[in-house]
């Protein structure tokens, strides 16, 4: 992307700067702690991992006449999959669009795709061009309850997260999830969702299969996963990692 050198620069100094200064430094999952004991060779012991969680509007249950409307406001018709993220590289939606192709053979599914332009530019371009998928651009976050709760799976094969928010999002929507066993995602989903190999776009497409077709089961599962986060939670403890700061 444009301005990457001294983007990377910078952040080297901030980073640099943060393993010289900190006493204590807050990792949004496990699988972020080990890459800032890796990369910064920071000692283990100086990180505590404290889990986000997801917005309180998507545990709020979506009537029938709310997803209706979404979906009529959105152009969305029918029966649909969801992804959502930034169009960039790592959110692996090459791979995506590939296995929804061999799970739509013979059906009228849809697969929509809620996010900003990101960098890479791979999908540029692609609007309208690609039968059956759909891209919609920034949707707010009361939108996008809706059309998680509408969605037949929420699909999420990134190739690298620091937490990953919206498999979160889709669970307390009432959306089964469909992730990668990579990364910090499969922390988040627990086995609460369908883990896949990112890479492997048969395994992909077998995901999203498994997840349409005991949908009611992983409806339930997402709902408990969900209940294991809260923002209260996150507060109480980033609060105590303070305390036990001032009484050093």
């Amino acid at each position: 992307p444009r301005g990457g050198q001294n983007t990377v620069s910078n952040l080297r100094r901030k980073l640099e700067w943060v393993k010289r200064e900190s006493k204590v430094i807050i990792a949004v999952s496990e699988n972020t702690k080990k890459d800032i004991v890796k990369i910064l060779d920071i000692p283990s012991e100086k990180i505590k991992v404290i889990y986000e969680a997801g917005d309180e509007v998507f545990g709020k249950k979506s009537t029938l006449r709310g997803i209706e409307n979404a979906k009529k406001k959105y152009g969305i018709s029918g029966n649909y999959i969801l992804a959502v993220g930034t169009l960039e590289p790592r959110k692996n939606l090459k791979r995506l669009i590939m296995a929804f192709s061999k799970v739509r053979r013979n059906s009228s599914l849809s697969l929509v795709i809620a996010g900003n332009a990101g960098w890479g530019g791979e999908l540029e371009g692609l609007q309208g061009k690609i039968l059956g998928v759909r891209f919609l651009g920034y949707v707010p976050k009361e939108d996008l309850a809706p059309l998680y709760a509408g969605a037949q799976c929420f699909v999420y094969p990134s190739l690298y997260e620091g937490f990953g928010l919206p498999i979160l999002e889709a669970m307390a929507s009432g959306c089964p999830v469909v992730t990668s066993n990579i990364s910090s995602l499969p922390e988040v989903a627990g086995e609460m969702a369908v883990l896949v190999d990112p890479e492997n776009i048969r395994d992909i497409t077998e995901g999203i299969k498994e997840a349409i077709t005991k949908r009611e089961e992983f409806i339930k599962k997402g709902f408990e996963r969900a209940k294991e986060f809260s923002w209260e939670k996150t507060a109480r403890q980033t609060l105590e990692v303070y305390q036990n700061l001032l009484s050093l």
